[in-house]
């Protein structure tokens, strides 16, 4: 169906609707490798992502760049608090192990995401193994810079949180990561 002139979209994709006050924005960055970095034992990690329509979610996952024994992750997506915050939790993806050199995943997930909204993928482990990381270029870069600095587009937020089943309600106070490589949390519908 061709779009009517004159009549307003229902839904806004733009992602420059998603802004904080106060925070530098650039265009869009050309992709660049990323890297693999350890990650911290106890620390809930939330990067975001947009969905253009509505989908459901499969399949979750990380890359594993070097395990660690007796190691697991837990993954799942909370939906922005309508402040660039992660809010509610929306899923708990379970857990995967994170012992050894592999692609990881969670399958069997069911959950639908709504269209053109704002969510955050998360991940929270109990050891330090390496993890790929996206570089600040693939991601969407909504939560801007700290300053006019190239190249410190922020990735998302981090906060102390003993590993555990994730709670209904992202913890309060996080930390702004504020340059340096996204944790790599692939979302599958």
């Amino acid at each position: 169906m061709m779009p009517q002139i004159g009549v307003a979209r229902q839904f806004d994709y733009s992602l420059a609707r998603y802004r904080l006050a106060g925070r530098y924005y650039a265009g869009y960055w050309v992709p660049t490798t990323g890297t693999a970095t350890a990650i911290v034992a106890d620390r809930l990690y939330a990067m975001p992502f947009v969905t253009a329509k509505a989908h459901k979610v499969t399949q979750m996952g990380i890359y594993v760049s070097t395990g660690v024994a007796d190691t697991l992750a837990r993954l799942g997506i909370y939906q922005d608090d309508g402040a660039l915050y992660p809010g509610a939790l929306v899923l708990d993806a379970g857990t995967i192990a994170t012992t050894a050199t592999a692609y990881r995943e969670i399958t069997g997930l069911t959950q639908m995401l709504a269209p053109n909204t704002l969510y955050w993928r998360v991940l929270v482990g109990n050891g330090v193994p390496t993890l790929n990381w996206e570089n600040t270029g693939d991601i969407s870069g909504i939560l801007g810079s700290a300053n006019a600095t190239p190249g410190g587009m922020c990735s998302g937020y981090y906060v102390a949180f003993t590993y555990a089943v994730l709670p209904a309600t992202f913890p309060a106070s996080a930390t702004i990561a504020q340059s340096g490589p996204a944790l790599c949390i692939m979302v599958n519908p």
